[in-house]
């Protein structure tokens, strides 16, 4: 190895050495001073909590690609807002650009390296040195509140594994949801637009007083269990490939039912599964 290449790579120790003793000094200054070193606060049960605020006019999609996470999308709060909980300091990207708040995992050490609409932004070395403090064991969870004053055109969730809760939002926002393993459940829900559900593995669907101008729920395996609550005075066709049984108060009721608003295909379907139809 030549001189200068020796002098070069004793010269990138040094800097790197005297980085990480700097972050730790900074590290025990920020504490003493209660100055919060990292993006995450912990809560009282021991949970890392990143929370972001947002502008009801600035927001109206939303698209999460994440694994092995609970997603919690909440209607009527008094303000936009989204929850990262027990995410690693490296180990997400939480963005905004168009409109869109876009929520997903990433990995490696170029994670930390962020590109948003006015930059470069390097998260910094400090996350790294956190890193050894995090736990897979930990339930990752994905809490997203929309405001009664947004208005919310598109919600766009694509889960490997987890569960989906969505409740109380009305509009005319198109729903789009895909899960490989895991539940879902949706109650308090009514768009004039579309609301899609397709389960690529072992799923289970619970809806209750979802209403779409169209709607499709598809599952490969699991079973789907939908609430006619709302539709009593709608107008639906219920059409489904493997049948579909009757519960409760609706039991002898027939696939169609004719009422005075809105005509609407509700399209149920599992391969292997049942689908229960009820109140």
């Amino acid at each position: 190895m030549k001189p200068t290449s020796i002098i070069f790579l004793v010269l990138s120790v040094l800097l790197a050495a005297g980085g990480v003793a700097l972050c730790y000094t900074a590290g025990n200054m920020a504490e003493k001073q209660e100055i919060p070193l990292y993006e995450q606060t912990l809560d009282e049960d021991g949970n890392r909590i990143v929370s972001r605020d947002f502008t009801d006019d600035d927001i109206n999609r939303f698209r999460l690609d994440l694994r092995d996470t609970d997603v919690n999308i909440i209607g009527g709060a008094d303000e936009c807002r989204v929850e990262l909980i027990n995410f690693p300091s490296n180990g997400y990207n939480l963005s905004s650009a168009t409109k869109t708040v876009t929520v997903e995992n990433s990995m490696g050490i170029l994670s930390g390296l962020k590109v948003t609409e006015s930059g470069f932004r390097f998260s910094g070395l400090r996350h790294y040195l956190n890193a050894d403090t995090w736990s897979d064991d930990l339930p990752r969870t994905v809490n997203i509140y929309v405001s009664s004053a947004q208005s919310l055109k598109k919600l766009d969730i694509n889960l490997e594994r987890g569960s989906i809760s969505v409740k109380d939002i009305t509009g005319s926002a198109d729903f789009s949801f895909t899960l490989k393993s895991g539940d879902i459940v949706a109650e308090n829900l009514r768009t004039e637009s579309v609301f899609r559900f397709t389960g690529t593995g072992d799923t289970n669907v619970t809806l209750d007083n979802v209403q779409a101008g169209d709607m499709s729920v598809e599952a490969e395996k699991g079973d789907i269990a939908f609430n006619l609550t709302g539709y009593d005075y709608h107008s639906f066709k219920i059409v489904s490939s493997d049948g579909v049984t009757f519960s409760d108060m609706y039991k002898g009721m027939t696939y169609e039912h004719n009422g005075y608003i809105q005509d609407t295909v509700i399209f149920l379907h599992t391969k292997d599964g049942s689908v229960v139809v009820g109140g």
